[in-house]
């Protein structure tokens, strides 16, 4: 009996599920140039669309920092690399979340919402191996009290889960 149950615990502890987190990546490619990107939060005459100074400087940092710590792909200059992936912000909002009170115009919290089209190129082929709309990160922040933080700390954060989300589609393909 004591070999039945043991053979049993074996078979269970060996099967497992059967998920992976395997890179994708060809082995062919090995660095990935990473252009600042473009700032398309404002454009003229679009009065629904806020500007955003320096938020590509922030998000091109940050996916840059994700795709040194993960350590697939080696970002390098144009010149030596496998893949680029280039792209641009297309929306910034800092959009009030929540008031004092019902009357109240003052601001208790706001929400921090960034959108960023991405398009990864074979750069030896030219074939654009994947482009994506759907990168879209938000962090909250209240401005008052113990948890109080900036529009600017709310941004960095929201491009580095942004910048984690790339790194995870560019390397394991979701």
């Amino acid at each position: 009996m004591r070999k039945i149950i043991a053979l049993f615990l074996i078979v269970i502890l060996l099967s497992g599920c059967g998920y992976t987190t395997k890179n994708i990546i060809s082995d062919e490619y090995k660095t990935i140039y990473i252009p600042l990107l473009e700032n398309d939060t404002y454009r003229k005459g679009k009065q629904d669309k806020a500007f955003k100074r320096e938020v590509e400087n922030v998000v091109s940092n940050e996916i840059i920092r994700q795709f040194l710590i993960d350590g697939s792909l080696k970002p390098v200059s144009k010149d030596n690399a496998d893949l680029i992936l280039e792209g641009r912000v297309t929306s910034y909002i800092n959009q009030p979340l929540r008031y004092s009170s019902v009357d109240s115009d003052v601001v208790d919290e706001y929400r921090v919402n960034i959108s960023v089209v991405l398009s990864l190129i074979d750069l030896n082929s030219g074939e654009v191996l994947w482009e994506d709309e759907s990168f879209v990160q938000t962090q909250d922040y209240y401005v008052a009290g113990s948890a109080m933080s900036t529009e600017e700390s709310s941004l960095v954060q929201a491009a580095q889960d942004l910048a984690k989300d790339v790194v995870i589609k560019v390397v394991e393909g979701w």
